[in-house]
């Protein structure tokens, strides 16, 4: 690698440039560096996904971690029905319902540790991780039986 330093020197009046040249005859050759290396913690190759389908999940309500989408991931909290060790995380026209925001279906509005059904479109997406996330496009909701009210 070639360095080239300039100084600019301001004596007096005059204005003077001094400069100085390094070549890399003696230097070690550099390593080359590969560039936009995909960040993955699945060392596997992305997996096949399923096309959409439709089924009915049931589980309980719950707020999970968002997918990572972006690099960096960016935090946030998500509904989703949990079931069989699986995340659905919830959505309406396609967009994930956040957290905490007092989100209703058909004016079904379930409390988080509710058991609820859910009815709709079952879809299977990769995060930036090649590691697989499911959404459901929320049919109908049900509430089954209700989280258990917090101790006084």
């Amino acid at each position: 690698m070639k360095y080239l330093f300039l100084s600019i020197l301001m004596i007096g009046v005059g204005i003077g440039v001094v400069g100085c040249e390094d070549d890399d005859k003696d230097d070690p050759p550099e390593e080359e560096v590969e560039e936009d290396v995909p960040v993955t913690r699945n060392p596997n190759p992305p997996p096949k996904l399923n096309p959409p389908y439709v089924a009915s999940v049931t589980g309980l309500f719950l707020a999970v971690p968002n997918p990572a989408t972006t690099k960096p991931p960016l935090p946030g909290m998500v509904d989703a029905v949990v079931s069989g060790g699986n995340e659905f995380i919830l959505t309406s026209n396609g967009s994930w319902s956040a957290s905490g925001e007092g989100n209703s279906w058909n004016g079904i509005a379930p409390k988080y540790g509710d058991t609820i059904i859910v009815d709709g479109t079952v879809s299977e997406h990769l995060d930036v991780y090649n590691d697989i996330y499911f959404e459901i496009e929320v049919d109908q909701l049900q509430v089954v039986t209700n989280a258990a009210p917090p101790p006084p």
